[in-house]
């Protein structure tokens, strides 16, 4: 071998061998201290003579937690303060309690010395008894997501205040927040990280905000939950602070979200979350294309945000806030598209999706461009949806005969098509509104077969949801062409809570094609070429709904 091979083989040795001595020194163990993962160079948790023992070193990562905190308030109770004394003791100040640990090892809690089993020294580490920690507050978990042990600190404080309204929570180890507006009057905080020693609900009579506080804790698991309850919908916002247990939650109309995706139609769709129902105008402006999107009574106090996306025409999305009160979202394109607004949560939520041009004159081939259908064949797999008089008929089956035919209907007609489902599978009712709620297919249609107690019943039913007028009339077109195909009873277009209706964005239509419960109409959907009849009809329905050949 070589002197210049010799000394390039050395060199890689030493940098594996750095590379291990610094993987080391990171720490090969892990625990949560309330909600971040920590990483130490020796066990954060022993078991010792039938006790458990907690690291002292945790309370060290927990100060220097505290000393990179930016945004938290500097107060006594926020995180655990540690100062250097005389003598080479250190002492931790946690939630109104201080614990202090010698050079020599002495260790005293709020000036009292520990008991001789509460302390234990192993690998040249020391640590302090479970029961002791618990006394300053801190309890300890099992995270079954981690997969790791977990130091619960005590929530502090959590503080109200009505002008402005905004909820203030203290804990003494990290904490994430996540709030989630349940309907117009619930907000659910989860608090990750942090237990409450007072779960006592609060209420707050006259206040226009908020009416009650509930709580629930769960130290065994490591979090908690506060439940707001309020006389009308307000939107909040959560700012924490990710090293210490800080967290403030302010209320207001705040703009929560703005994301997009490539959508069915080929171009993207911009999702847009807002904390409470707002009004949105859009313009559609050239020189150069771009389509603006305002949203009236929202605050915005983010920097504003340039999104690059570079998808179909869309070269990027800019948010801010030009005036106050008032949030714009702004599309830069390569050129004009079309674009439709779909409306969710009462008008706190919006997808704006944009679609390929269509002049006001063209042809019905032209207009059906990157208008996707989604068919959703009910029921499958361990749910077979209801039986049919004649032996071996079910309606899970006929569903999905039904859907592959219209799907071939659609096809030839130039459209796109997505399912739901393609085989003989459980899916559940989210699964499949959330897979259109994701994709935004230009309509939906969910084909079903009915059932009745009273045999003698027989027709056709098309259903959409109450509040959706542009369900209405596509309910209306389909139900017109499946009867004028198939000349069956006319059992009327009807509004129905159904799930695939209530939770899909998008105009969204359910088709009873029969009742399986009489013989000759179970008979009828048995035969194949009656049940093409259904699906040209209701491809029809569609292709009229989009083309506007109403």
């Amino acid at each position: 071998m070589s002197i210049l091979r010799r000394c390039l083989l050395a060199l890689l040795l030493l940098a594996a061998a750095l590379a291990l001595t610094s993987a080391a020194k990171a720490g090969s163990y892990y625990m949560l201290l309330g909600s971040r993962v920590t990483s130490f160079d020796h066990p954060p948790v022993l078991l010792s003579a039938g006790r458990v023992y907690i690291t002292v070193a945790a309370l060290s990562e927990l100060k220097t937690f505290a000393a990179r905190s930016t945004a938290a308030p500097k107060q006594a109770d926020s995180a655990v303060a540690a100062q250097p004394v005389a003598g080479g003791t250190a002492s931790y100040s946690i939630a109104g309690h201080t614990l202090a640990v010698s050079g020599g090892g002495a260790v005293t809690l709020d000036g009292h010395p520990l008991d001789k089993d509460e302390l234990l020294a192993h690998g040249g580490e020391r640590y302090i008894a479970q029961a002791a920690y618990e006394r300053l507050g801190m309890k300890l978990a099992y995270s079954s997501i981690q997969k790791l042990y977990q130091l619960a600190g005590v929530v502090t404080r959590i503080d109200y205040v009505a002008d402005p309204p905004a909820l203030t929570l203290i804990c003494a180890t990290p904490v994430s927040v996540e709030g989630v507006q349940e309907d117009d009057e619930r907000i659910t905080l989860a608090v990750e990280g942090g237990w409450l020693a007072d779960s006592t609900a609060r209420e707050f009579g006259g206040d226009a905000t908020v009416s009650r506080l509930g709580f629930k804790s769960q130290p065994e698991l490591g979090r908690s939950f506060i439940f707001i309850r309020q006389p009308r919908r307000s939107g909040f916002k959560v700012n924490s602070d990710p090293y210490v247990g800080f967290a403030r939650i302010k209320f207001g109309n705040y703009f929560q979200l703005a994301s997009w995706q490539q959508s069915s139609s080929g171009e993207i769709s911009l999702n847009v979350q807002l904390g409470a129902p707002s009004k949105m105008e859009t313009q559609l402006l050239d020189s150069p294309p771009r389509l603006v999107a305002d949203f009236s009574g929202v605050l915005y106090e983010d920097a504003t945000r340039n999104i690059n996306v570079n998808v179909g025409r869309v070269k990027q999305i800019r948010v801010g806030s030009p005036i106050g009160g008032r949030v714009r979202v702004v599309l830069d394109l390569s050129e004009l598209a079309d674009y439709r607004v779909l409306e969710n949560d009462g008008g706190a939520r919006y997808y704006i999706q944009l679609l390929p041009p269509v002049g006001q004159t063209a042809a019905p081939a032209a207009r059906r461009l990157g208008r996707t259908v989604m068919i959703d064949a009910g029921h499958g797999g361990s749910d077979p949806g209801a039986p049919g008089v004649l032996s071996g008929v079910w309606e899970a089956s006929l569903n999905l005969r039904i859907a592959n035919m219209l799907a071939k209907q659609l096809d030839q007609l130039g459209y796109s098509v997505l399912f739901t489902r393609t085989s003989d599978r459980f899916t559940s009712l989210g699964t499949r509104t959330d897979y259109a709620n994701s994709v935004l297919p230009y309509v939906f249609v969910s084909v079903h077969c009915n059932s009745i107690e009273q045999p003698d019943f027989t027709g056709i039913m098309t259903f959409h949801y109450a509040t959706s007028p542009a369900g209405a009339q596509l309910a209306a077109l389909v139900h017109e062409e499946v009867l004028a195909a198939t000349g069956a009873t006319d059992k009327g277009v009807r509004t129905a809570d159904f799930f695939v209706l209530r939770e899909t964005v998008m105009p969204s239509v359910l088709v009873e094609c029969g009742f399986l419960t009489n013989e000759d109409e179970c008979r009828k959907l048995a035969d194949s070429t009656y049940d093409q009849l259904v699906a040209a009809g209701i491809a029809r329905g569609i292709d009229r709904y989009i083309t506007g050949g109403f």
